[in-house]
């Protein structure tokens, strides 16, 4: 695929467990899950760029990504990058609350506080137990394999939610992250489904058309336009998972078009909106 961004990783199940190792210098393209994912980074020298912020990864890390956030990580050098990553189903979430406390509140709080990655002062030694003890159940099969795991990640977050109750301040501001670009990402993600253009978005925020094209380009490496339609893709997904029809998403969506939505679409995904599941 050779479009700049793509939608990485189907999730059939609850939730999917990777333990990953890159030996070399790899070249990752800016994509997005329709899912949650959470990534701890074990060894490495990564940089996690996230919706036009910049993150500088350490060991035991906490790395929360939402659906439809566009990322790509960035292998530094020729070091071994290796990483534990857990894909989690919004199902999943639904059916771990109890009435009171949501596992999904730690995602939440990512959005609030507008920062994705969670850092401790000292690694907690209950959570480097927990992915030590998921590590393990990845390299040797056993009896209910699946059950033990989805057991040990609901335990992961459940201290992880323990600790942001007790401290918000362990989520870390990104290393860079350009003012403009961020003000620019947020009007786009507030006004979606609203009609957008180059102009729209200048005038909005005071500044020339050319100037926010050029910078946004230079700063994310792709384009207004792309990261839009990329926005509403994922946006009409969602409403037809949650029973629109096809037509009533992609104008829910912000498409004016439905011939400019069925085209994007097949670009996109090569295949027919209708055939989403």
């Amino acid at each position: 695929m050779t479009n700049e961004m793509q939608k990485k990783g189907y999730l059939e199940s609850e939730f999917k467990l990777f333990h990953l190792v890159d030996d070399k210098l790899r070249i990752f393209e800016y994509h997005y899950h329709d899912f949650y994912k959470l990534l701890i980074p074990l060894r490495g020298n990564v940089s996690y760029f996230i919706e036009g912020k910049e993150y500088v990864l350490k060991p035991y890390d906490t790395l929360l990504l939402s659906p439809g956030e566009l990322h790509k990580p960035i292998i530094l050098d020729n070091s071994p990058y290796e990483r534990i990553i857990f894909y989690i189903s919004a199902e999943y979430f639904s059916g771990t609350m109890d009435g009171v406390y949501n596992l999904n509140q730690c995602f939440v709080q990512a959005q609030e506080k507008q920062s994705n990655l969670i850092r401790q002062k000292s690694p907690s030694p209950k959570l480097q137990s927990i992915v030590q003890e998921l590590l393990l159940s990845l390299s040797e099969e056993d009896f209910s394999q699946t059950l033990f795991q989805k057991i040990k990640i609901t335990e992961y977050l459940i201290w992880l939610n323990r600790i942001l109750l007790k401290d918000t301040k362990t989520f870390t501001s990104a290393a860079t992250a350009n003012p403009t670009v961020l003000k620019i990402i947020s009007f786009i993600n507030e006004h979606i489904a609203e009609d957008l253009s180059i102009e729209i978005i200048a005038a909005a925020l005071f500044l020339h058309p050319s100037y926010i094209m050029h910078l946004f380009k230079a700063e994310t490496n792709y384009t207004i336009g792309k990261y839009i339609t990329e926005k509403r893709l994922y946006l009409c997904n969602h409403y037809i998972r949650e029973g629109l029809s096809v037509t009533e998403a992609c104008f829910r969506s912000g498409f004016n078009s439905y011939g400019a939505f069925y085209h994007a679409y097949r670009k996109r995904y090569g295949k027919s909106p209708k055939k989403v599941v």
